[in-house]
């Protein structure tokens, strides 16, 4: 409709041009009507009466731009209103980072009415054409005397202003500056004026909260009252956020603030804010942000802290919760944010403190190091409300299955509080084990054992069966459980006799595998040799069962028990093996973990390859061994999902194809399935987890 009517305009004009003067006034008269219907669609003149509509189309004054022509210029002196006809053109205004977009204007949209309606005439934004545009321009005379004789004029104009200034504030404004235009529209009209006289207070502390503000023109300080008088925190201008802690969390305000100088304040109740999160994550991420960086992080009661040398000769710190037996690895300059998280410090007077001494200002990288600390619990913040929580924090649709998928190839059951029982047994006689004498005795007997297995292998292979007869698998069962028991046994008691704690233990599923495991996390706090020595310790234990187990099989003649104790000790070399695989998560991981001194080496290497190292491809130095280790991790993925969907196929046959085929073919199709999905979802998180966990080397549970 607008290109139609542009049109008319246009031949219109042409044709009065070049018309006889006896027809050019009849010509005016059309071009004029069309101006008139055009302007009856112009949000702002749409108030205006028809017959007065057609004396301001009469002062109006065509102008033609070319695209990439700057219309109207930031801060200079405005005298002309503007009205779109016909192309597009772009509001911008300018920034400490840059031109900051703020609108896309088309036909029937109005632009310079700002400068002709402020007292200081000046130009809020620049305007530029994005193609070829007709304007109709209106002088700032006779705009002022439009706006005498249609006050509604007026007051249209000045609500647009005041929309499109709330808009330009809210762009450059600290916590949605990254907001995207046409949400900064939506969550303008949450807005309310304030006007706060010098001197007033706005919130004051120990009063609960209702209400953030944002400061639209003027100055306030932030004054915490002590029992020795009032400290000024901060001073606040023009584009900075205040009140949002108390709103975000339970507590009441926690500090006073008042206006120095007649302020403009914007502000934003709880309601609001919470509705405005819901529809934006990108909002909720720069308030959360800017509410951490105003947090006074503390230590949390019950954490120690033990230093160690690296091969390398770095010195490391391990913090140890012993309430909740978490672990937490920090570098020098981890080290150096802890010592200051004493509950006065903010984050930026972290990062001025880390400046003064490492001479590099990265408030991103101390932010990082305090969000890890406190996602692992070893920082107390003062946490967020719940409904803040559920409207900020959303799970996507792709989120849901990718956590479903991490919990079924990683699910538990977890026993708390068996150090004291590891403690009574080893006190209790298994220490004896430890003693270099039994140590030589059994590491003779495996070795011996070893070398059995090795003469006799023939023998041993040609007992496998290729169906295990049931009263075979009855004595095969518990002598597995017993293996598992030594197993688990060995990491255990290994770490106590290092002197250190074994609080939990527990089975589960690791990627379709059945687990057991003891939590030996204790041992980051021991020399990297005894690290290894408790890994290898679980693997030991099974070498020294299964030469046994070849001793008495080459022993006895041939029978039942020779078979199933050939088979046992077989498929415990066979186990022995898989657990020493350092791709998946099992002991060989962590001997490599531990040789490498590289903590979290999986974990690290896969994010860093799903989300560094397709966008950075070029960048690999430090990275080689991330980038061997992720791809053969994922090579092995890929191995062993073929290999579980193997096996339920082999099972499917064996077990229901003779009684019914349909239902095999139904279940080894539906099984593999899931496994080939439960898998991708679950290597799609692993390469992409969040950096920030690994911001500060955060440890894992170890699962030997």
């Amino acid at each position: 409709m607008a290109k139609r009517w542009a049109t008319r305009f246009l031949g219109m004009g042409d044709l009065s041009m070049a018309a006889a003067p006896g027809k050019a006034l009849a010509l005016a008269s059309v071009a004029l009507e069309a101006r008139a219907e055009f302007l009856v669609q112009v949000a702002e003149f749409s108030a205006v009466p028809r017959d007065a509509l057609r004396s301001i189309a009469s002062l109006m004054q065509e102008q033609h731009h070319i695209p990439g022509a700057t219309i109207v210029c930031e801060e200079e002196i405005g005298d002309l209103l503007y009205v779109v006809v016909e192309g597009r053109a772009e509001v911008s205004t300018s920034s400490g980072s840059g031109r900051v977009p703020l609108a896309t204007l088309g036909p029937k949209e109005v632009f310079g009415e700002i400068a002709l309606l402020g007292a200081t005439s000046r130009r809020q934004a620049t305007v530029m054409a994005l193609s070829s545009m007709l304007t109709l321009t209106l002088s700032r005379s006779e705009f002022a005397e439009l706006t005498k004789q249609h006050p509604q004029l007026e007051a249209a104009f000045a609500r647009d202003a005041d929309a499109r200034l709330i808009v330009k504030f809210l762009k450059t404004a600290t916590p949605f500056r990254e907001v995207d235009i046409q949400h900064i529209r939506k969550f303008s009209q949450y807005l309310r004026p304030i006007l706060a006289a010098a001197g007033e207070v706005i919130v004051r502390q120990g009063e609960p909260a209702d209400a953030c503000y944002l400061v639209r023109s003027g100055q306030v300080e932030v004054v915490a009252v002590e029992e020795g008088g009032e400290h000024v925190l901060a001073t606040l201008a023009a584009g900075e956020l205040f009140g949002e802690s108390a709103l975000l969390t339970d507590a009441p305000r926690s500090a006073t603030v008042r206006a120095t100088e007649v302020t403009e304040l914007l502000a934003l109740h709880r309601a609001d804010l919470i509705d405005i999160f819901g529809k934006d994550p990108m909002v909720a991420c720069e308030v959360l942000h800017l509410q951490q960086l105003r947090a006074r992080p503390r230590q949390a009661p019950g954490v120690v802290a033990h230093r160690a040398t690296t091969s390398d000769g770095e010195v490391i710190v391990t913090l140890k919760d012993c309430r909740r037996y978490q672990y937490y690895r920090l570098s020098p300059a981890g080290w150096f944010v802890w010592e200051r998280l004493d509950g006065h410090h903010t984050l930026r007077e972290l990062a001025l403190d880390f400046f003064s001494v490492f001479k590099k200002f990265e408030p991103q990288f101390v932010a990082e190091i305090v969000a890890g600390l406190a996602a692992a619990g070893f920082v107390e913040t003062q946490p967020l409300r719940a409904d803040v929580i559920k409207a900020a924090i959303r799970v996507s649709w792709l989120q849901r299955p990718l956590r479903a998928a991490a919990i079924l190839l990683r699910w538990q059951i977890t026993f708390e509080n068996v150090d004291a029982i590891f403690t009574k047994l080893y006190e209790g006689g298994v220490r004896l084990v430890y003693a270099a004498p039994t140590q030589v005795a059994l590491a003779v007997l495996g070795l011996a054992g070893l070398i059995v297995f090795l003469l006799h292998w023939a023998r041993a292979a040609s007992v496998l069966p290729e169906e295990v007869a049931g009263s075979m698998l009855l004595w095969l069962l518990p002598a597995y459980l017993l293996s598992i028991v030594f197993h688990e046994a060995g990491h255990a008691f290994t770490a106590k006799a290092w002197g250190r704690e074994v609080p939990r233990a527990g089975i589960g599923l690791y990627w379709f595998e059945p687990i057991a495991f003891v939590d030996t996390s204790d041992m980051w706090l021991a020399p990297r040799r005894q690290r290894i020595a408790v890994s290898l310790a679980g693997l030991y234990a099974d070498m020294i069962l299964a030469g046994l187990a070849a001793l008495a099989a080459s022993i006895l003649a041939h029978g039942q028990v020779a078979t199933a104790l050939w088979l046992f000790s077989v498929t415990s070399y066979l186990l022995v093996f898989i657990n020493l695989n350092p791709l998946a998560e099992f002991d060989g991981y962590y001997v490599l973990m531990d040789w490498l001194e590289r903590p979290n080496l999986r974990s690290r290497a896969l994010t860093w390859l799903g989300r560094e190292f397709f966008a950075h491809g070029h960048q690999l130095r430090g990275h080689t061994v991330d980038l061997v280790y992720s791809i053969a991790a994922l090579v092995y993925v890929v191995f062993a999902t073929v290999a579980t969907v193997a096996a339920l196929r082999e099972t499917s046959q064996r077990w229901i194809a003779p009684h019914s085929s349909l239902l095999a073919h139904v279940l080894q199709w539906a099984g593999a399935l899931f496994v080939v999905v439960i898998c991708t979802l679950g290597l799609v998180t692993e390469l992409r987890a969040s950096p920030k966990a690994e911001a500060a080397e955060q440890l894992q549970t170890r699962i030997p």
